[in-house]
């Protein structure tokens, strides 16, 4: 497998649990390096932007991811490694049916988000953090 870049953006909810150390070290476990790490206070247009199910949702479900994601300053991460992307997923799923009650997607209180394939990185660093978006195209 070739070394690829992932994003990983940590939700309000993974603070208050207190798990964003412990999916960072998995992720470190899995041999990925942090790229780039920026917190940051998300807009209703880059949560639209980087994760567009939103925009398919029904209205009261749209309001309560932006207001559960707008509630806090959340830390993005550019994660770089082998095989990155599918890493980065496996992760997501592990730890969403361990910790996330109910469906995952339709909760805003599903702990993480993370780019599940080369189009979604893109859309993900555009939205996010568009300064990297060149290194991106350059190593993916």
């Amino acid at each position: 497998m070739a070394k690829e870049y992932s994003v990983i953006l940590f939700k309000p909810d993974a603070y208050r649990r207190k798990m964003v150390k412990p999916i960072l070290k998995m992720c470190l476990a899995e041999d990925l390096k942090i790229a780039y790490h920026k917190k940051m206070w998300l807009t209703e247009e880059m949560m639209r932007t980087y994760q567009p199910v939103l925009n398919h949702m029904p209205y009261f479900w749209q309001c309560m991811f932006i207001n559960v994601y707008l509630s806090a300053p959340t830390d993005v991460y550019l994660l770089y490694g082998e095989d990155a992307i599918n890493k980065t997923t496996k992760i997501k799923t592990e730890v969403r049916a361990k910790y996330v009650k109910g469906h995952p997607q339709m909760t805003p209180f599903n702990l993480l988000h993370s780019s599940t394939s080369h189009g979604d990185l893109i859309l993900n660093v555009l939205a996010l953090m568009p300064e990297k978006i060149n290194l991106v195209k350059k190593e993916n």
